[in-house]
């Protein structure tokens, strides 16, 4: 946290540095994706209109949700719809940290593959989405999800909450 003070009166302001995967996020493509559009060139809708929502608020501490769970789970969804992910993971664990992380039930490579081909407008999680969140030596390679989506170019909201008020 940095202040910044200016004269001859009083004047004061404040600026912080965080890293911006800080709460619900938007992930834009560039994040993984050489070259691909930044979080400014995505559009608002994008990111807000019908949410079709996949519930598998059962799933367990790290594990893998497949393409198959995700299919039985899900409703109809048309395309260009925002998909949401459900678990309730963020809702039960969130400020458990690092516990927030390498306890997380993860999306398989499969698994993100099968959200992109349902070409959605962006995908939201409440849950950290890669297997690889348990190790402290991942490559930009590990994030398999992320390049299946993004590489797709559809945006990633993470962190989100109480993904079971907005219903199926």
């Amino acid at each position: 946290l940095d202040t910044a003070f200016r004269g001859p009166g009083h004047w004061q302001s404040s600026r912080i540095a965080a890293l911006l995967h800080t709460g619900t996020h938007v992930d834009a493509p560039l994040h993984v994706v050489a070259g691909g559009r930044s979080v400014e060139e995505l559009t608002l809708e994008e990111l807000i209109g019908p949410c079709h929502v996949i519930d598998v608020h059962d799933a367990r501490e790290r594990e893998a949700i497949d393409a198959g769970r995700l299919e039985a789970a899900a409703p109809e969804i048309p395309r260009g719809s925002i998909v949401a992910v459900r678990t309730d993971w963020t809702d039960r664990h969130w400020g458990r940290f690092p516990d927030y992380y390498v306890t997380s039930p993860f999306l398989t490579e499969g698994a993100g593959q099968w959200l992109a081909s349902l070409q959605p407008s962006a995908v939201v999680v409440d849950f950290f989405e890669e297997e690889c969140a348990i190790t402290t030596d991942f490559t930009s390679e590990d994030f398999v999800v992320h390049r299946a989506l993004l590489g797709s170019d559809i945006p990633i909201i993470e962190q989100a909450t109480r993904l079971g008020e907005v219903g199926p």
